[in-house]
């Protein structure tokens, strides 16, 4: 059963009027003349108008939880800035250190790899590389014996042979593959014998006055003929053996093709040069059947101006250098331009202002996109007018061009100069047989102009018109260098990357922060400016850590994978984690990595620089229970701390020590006792430490191996709990007490008096105090009424020794015991208790005194001036029998007021003789609800009352620290009962159906019905676990058709997760019995002696006092558990209708599964930071 709420109705009869529901009843004696009146007393009025005198002071005081704010921590965190790496030196190309990228090569290219990351690609304009059946292989032309007495080259895509004589007729034999060869000889060719050098073989004297060289190039052969004499003849014959292959002239070259008509070979328009570098184009070819007959231009080789030798050059070749796009050639002024595949000229030659032009086209399809970081020129020079150095510079060529004629001085178009540098090489003096200034290779640095140019040239923001090498126009600048077609070509040396990358970390300071033993978190913004798009398993985010101290290098791990691709300029930004890393300050070096080991960093590319504070983080206070403020209901609470030793070795534990002050007038502590170092994270204060109305300051001490912390410190009010309702009936301070209805608590009251006796001393009167919320049955005149003879004194039976004292009014406060067996009265309030041996005795702030028996009954009161009522007691029913004033030890029968008792309820009441008749009245009843009051002049008033209930004034009156009546019509938030707590203590609903009927008669409450299999109700983390000493009570109905299971339950991991640990607190076993048990570290819940599942609504009471544990079972003890305290420090998550049992086999009847939900409907569930008594229990119920 639940407690049942009356309202009050009056019916007034025989024709008696009353001023009013607040104001007392009046009776009058036959004519209307009043009996007996007492002392004139103020009981209230019925009119609506405001109370008489100055308006009260309506200022609200300041709230607890404004006086006393919740503590807060500093959350560990890291110290991070982002700072700018240092420039890395590149030191690009070095020879001796640089390793050739094979799997780089292609057709006219060579990359190596450098020391510093970057690779340098060798661009050259004839091929250096051939395409073998198991890919690329470099070129080389070095002539080696063919094994039967000839020569051929060493490797290349095209096969190279040459006869030991120059009488063969197959002196030369191109081989181009799929069966086309080209042979030549000469006719007339004396018998001269080949002598080889390197690449080239030579035939001396093969005509009169003509040496036959043969030089293996790259995918063909170069034939000089080497006049020494205008004598020399001018007509030379070729005899031809093709196979596969027929020529045929276009425009001044021979072209042989296959029967396709595709071209395979040519053999250029040749050329004639003499010692003092004049040219002549005077060559002819003229096909005479199968040979080919070269002749010269007799009339420039016989000028006197005519330096020899000259060399005369036809050559064989593959065509168009199997596809390179490289182009040269030189411009002068007043001559018509010409290609450079044999000289390049600069400066003033034979009179002309000269300028060359080179290109390396493969260059941008190469290195697209690249990171350039330099670039050089090579060329050689091989004459030049002085070997006094003359500058020359090299220009970006801004025009167009292709090699070959029709270009006028100064030529195409150029920009700045890019660099330039004087050296003079290859001149030799008259008289001399040698050059002071031998021929060499030169090396021109582009500069930061140059990187760029190729920067832009590969980005596709600028045309590659390659290179113009420019001198000046002295008279003795000239200068020659090896053509395109030459064995020393011009080269162009380009040091690069393939990799680019731009960071950016807006936040510097990792969330989470990072730990010794916890892995950060930051954010990277990476923006892909390489080569190649980035996809997901190719490139990731790496980060490198030096120690900033010593540079030395800590680690390198891998902080991000991207999830899609990554065009070039595309941006992306990843959450990058840091690994846990030792206290200490770090440089972390973000940056790109190409999944093979290819790290940004080395290649050049700055990396995004975070410099990391690690810092040696002392242990953290994370929480303190009781909160700063906390009106502590025991003398002993529990003091418990939450902290994380963030940084600490796996096998590491702390330890806590407590420590509790009396704080002083001036909010300093003093008087302070500690637990000293456990490592248990509460503590329970002793015992005779704390006094009640005293205010506490309290703080935690943590410590690992080498720190001690110590948080701040909080407050503890030791204010006497009062019960919620009933301290607040009727005249309770603060309450509206002008007023019938008292809205802080709901409360309607009202007042008769039936009886007033005029005396001296204390008041000889009955007047009865009715209270809506007055949940008690046992008062003299009924249910929810109270008077002057209801005062009693009852001890809580908790074990706290603290005691309850019933006023007049209906009114309840509660004395706290102190250890030295004083009592103290609650704040605000003016009165002092004591006990001696044969009584208690209670002083008001008037000075009068009651005085009651040792087992709580009132037995005298006492006005201040000595005078007294006495009580007295039938002997044999121990029930009130007269009320008489004593007003002298001489006069101690003065007037009285006589009781008369039907049942438990007084049903008549008698003044003494008034004009010789006493003066009587009459109660009647209907079970414990007064329904008539009958006065001296048969005056009667009837009372009516509808149905409520009271049980929320009952649990509210004994201080719960959450109320939850679960009886919301919608939404998902399961409110609280207990205002203070802000809405701090909701819960949660999770499919639950609501508005099921409700436990408590005759009103609309409602409850939740859970499916057994999904429901639950979330409880705040940590709510159950918040005190040693507990109680919970709720009301339960189990389905007929379920198996029951948890009614509440915590855990250490939210439901639903991997818990480790949990305890189901109370719990409807498959075998219909309820149990219950906190949670101490073993299983032995208390179990009811009868089955629960028979469909009815089912108190359920857990209490915990000490290493006491006692179930309730509809208001009735079941059983106790003793030997261990509640141990729950770890089951910070909680919830109603399911729970998690750690090891199901070991908990009586729960069943095979660990996590299990109720079947049925839960409601009024209250949480208690105390134990409930026995008393109580059964007064809920």
């Amino acid at each position: 059963m639940k407690i049942t709420a009356l309202g009050l109705a009056i019916v007034l009869l025989g024709g008696v009027v009353a001023t009013g529901l607040v104001g007392p009843f009046w009776w009058g004696g036959p004519g209307g003349t009043p009996y007996a009146h007492g002392p004139a007393q103020r009981w209230g009025t019925a009119s609506p108008g405001a109370p008489s005198g100055k308006p009260g002071n309506r200022v609200l005081p300041q709230s607890l939880r404004g006086r006393y704010p919740s503590l807060t921590w500093n959350q560990p965190q890291n110290e991070g800035s982002v700072a700018t790496p240092p420039a890395a030196a590149t030191t690009g190309f070095d020879p001796k250190t640089s390793t050739e990228i094979p799997s780089a090569r292609s057709a006219f290219d060579t990359t190596y790899a450098n020391t510093d990351g970057t690779e340098t690609t060798e661009f050259s304009t004839v091929p250096v590389n051939y395409r073998a059946a198991d890919g690329w292989r470099p070129i080389d032309t070095r002539l080696t014996s063919d094994g039967k007495s000839g020569w051929r080259n060493t490797a290349d895509s095209v096969g190279l042979d040459f006869a030991p004589t120059a009488t063969s007729p197959t002196l030369a034999t191109l081989d181009t593959g799929s069966g086309h060869q080209v042979s030549f000889g000469l006719d007339g060719a004396a018998a001269a014998t080949g002598t080889v050098s390197d690449s080239t073989i030579t035939y001396p004297a093969v005509r009169p006055h003509v040496d036959l060289k043969l030089e293996a190039r790259p995918g063909g052969v170069k034939e000089t003929l080497v006049l020494d004499s205008p004598d020399a003849p001018t007509t030379f014959t070729f005899p031809l053996r093709l196979n596969g292959l027929a020529p045929h002239l276009d425009h001044g070259q021979v072209v042989l093709a296959d029967s396709t008509g595709v071209t395979k070979a040519v053999i250029p328009a040749g050329d004639m040069l003499d010692a003092g570098a004049a040219r002549s184009a005077g060559v002819t070819y003229k096909l005479v059947g199968s040979a080919l007959e070269v002749t010269l231009d007799a009339a420039w080789l016989r000028e006197p101006a005519r330096q020899f030798p000259v060399q005369v050059d036809p050559t064989v070749k593959m065509p168009v250098d199997g596809g390179s796009g490289t182009d040269a050639m030189y411009v002068q002024d007043g001559v018509d331009s010409a290609k450079g595949d044999q000289d390049l000229l600069v400066g003033t030659v034979n009179g002309h202002e000269s300028a060359s032009y080179v290109k390396f086209s493969d260059l941008v399809s190469k290195l697209q996109y690249h990171t350039i970081f330099g670039a050089q020129l090579w060329m050689v020079e091989y004459n030049s007018d002085s070997c006094k150095p003359r500058e020359i510079t090299v220009d970006p060529v801004t025009g167009s061009w292709t090699g070959g004629s029709g270009y006028s001085w100064p030529g195409p178009a150029v920009g700045g100069s890019l660099a330039s540098k004087s050296f003079a090489h290859g001149y030799i003096a008259f008289g001399h047989s040698s050059s002071d200034c031998p021929t060499a290779g030169e090396t021109l640095d582009l500069g930061a102009g140059g990187r760029d140019l190729v920067q832009r040239w590969v980005n596709g923001d600028q045309a590659n018109n390659g290179l113009s090498i420019r001198g000046s126009s002295d008279a003795l600048s000239g200068k020659w260098f090896t053509g395109t077609g030459t064995a020393n070509p011009p080269r162009l040396y380009v040091t690069h990357s393939p990799y680019n990358a731009s960071y950016s970390i807006p936040n510097p300071v990792p969330n989470p922060p990072v730990l010794q033993n916890q892995d950060g978190k930051i954010k990277v913004s990476v923006t892909n400016k390489g080569a190649e798009s980035w996809a997901p398993g190719s490139y990731y985010l790496a980060y490198r850590a030096y120690n900033t101290a010593t540079g030395a290098s800590v680690t390198q791990q891998r902080a991000a994978n991207l999830t899609s691709t990554v065009a070039r300029n595309g941006r992306v930004t990843l959450d990058a984690t840091i690994k846990a890393l030792p206290p200490g300050k770090y440089f972390l070096d973000f940056t790109m990595v190409h999944t093979g080991g290819q790290v940004f960093t080395d290649y050049q590319v700055p990396p995004a620089r975070l410099v990391l504070q690690v810092f040696d983080i002392p242990p953290v206070v994370q929480e303190l229970y009781p909160p700063n403020g906390f009106q502590a209901p025991t003398l002993s609470p529990q003091l418990w701390a939450r902290a994380l030793d963030i940084d600490a070795p796996p096998s590491s534990s702390l330890q806590f020590k407590f420590q509790v002050c009396l704080r002083d007038d001036a909010g300093n502590p003093t008087g302070c006792t500690d637990s000293g170092y456990t490592t248990k994270q509460a503590w329970t204060v002793p015992a005779g430490t704390l006094n009640w109305t005293n205010a506490y300051m309290w703080r935690a001490y943590v410590k690992d191996a080498t720190t001690e912390v110590t948080s701040p410190y909080s407050t503890i009010l030791t204010s006497v709990p009062q019960p919620d309702i009933t301290s607040h009936l009727s005249g309770a301070p603060y309450g509206e007490q002008h007023q019938d209805f008292d809205p802080q608590v709901g409360n309607y009251s009202t007042a008769a008096v039936d009886a007033s006796v005029s005396t001296v001393g204390p008041q000889l009167t009955l007047a009865r105090t009715y209270n809506s919320l007055d949940p008690r049955k046992d008062g003299l005149f009924g249910a929810g009424w109270t008077s002057t003879y209801d005062m009693k004194l009852v001890p809580d039976n908790d074990g706290s020794g603290n005691v309850v004292v019933t006023y007049p009014d209906g009114q309840q406060v509660r004395f706290g015991r102190n250890a030295d067996g004083s009592y103290a009265a609650p704040a605000g309030r003016t009165a002092s208790l004591t006990l001696d041996s044969t009584s208690w005795k209670l002083l008001d702030k008037s000075g009068s005194t009651y005085q009651f028996s040792t087992a709580g009954r009132l037995n005298r009161i006492t006005d201040n001036a000595g005078h007294a009522m006495v009580l007295t007691y039938d002997t044999n029913t121990g029930k009130l029998s007269k009320a008489q004033i004593s007003n002298s030890q001489t006069n101690t029968a003065g007037r009285s007021l006589s009781f008369a008792w039907t049942g438990n309820h007084i049903t008549g009441v008698q003044t003494d003789p008034v004009n010789g008749t006493p003066l009587s009245w009459a109660y009647s009843y209907t079970g414990d609800t007064l329904s008539k009051v009958c006065g001296p002049a048969s005056a009667c008033t009837n009372y009516g009352y509808s149905a409520g209930s009271h049980y929320r004034s009952a649990v509210l009156d004994s201080h719960p620290e959450s109320y939850w009546r679960l009886g919301e019509p919608d939404g998902t938030a399961a409110g609280s009962e207990v205002t203070v707590n802000l809405g701090k203590d909701a819960g949660t609903y999770s499919n639950v159906t609501l508005g099921a009927a409700g436990s408590l008669s005759g009103t609309t409450d409602t409850a939740v019905s859970f499916n057994g299999t999904t429901s639950a109700v979330t409880l705040p983390k940590g709510t159950v676990k918040k005190s040693r000493d507990a109680a919970v009570e709720l009301w339960f109905k189990n389905s007929l058709t379920g198996s029951g299971g948890p009614l509440l339950g915590y855990q250490d991991k939210a439901l639903g997760s991997a818990s480790t640990t949990g305890v189901p607190v109370l719990y409807v076993g498959t075998d219909g019995k309820l149990r219950g048990q906190f949670a101490t570290g073993s299983v032995n819940p208390i179990t009811s002696a009868t089955a629960v599942n028979d469909g009815k609504w089912h108190q359920v009471v857990l209490s915990s006092l000490g290493t006491t544990q006692t179930l309730y079972l509809d208001g009735a003890k079941v059983a106790d558990l003793t030997g261990k305290q509640i141990d729950a420090s770890l089951l910070t998550f909680n919830q109603l209708g399911a729970a998690y049992a750690t090891t199901p086999a070991s908990w009586p009847a729960w069943g095979a599964t660990a996590q299990r939900s109720y079947t049925g409907a839960i409601d009024d569930v209250s949480l208690y930071s105390g134990p409930l008594g026995a008393a109580a229990v059964a007064s809920h119920f």
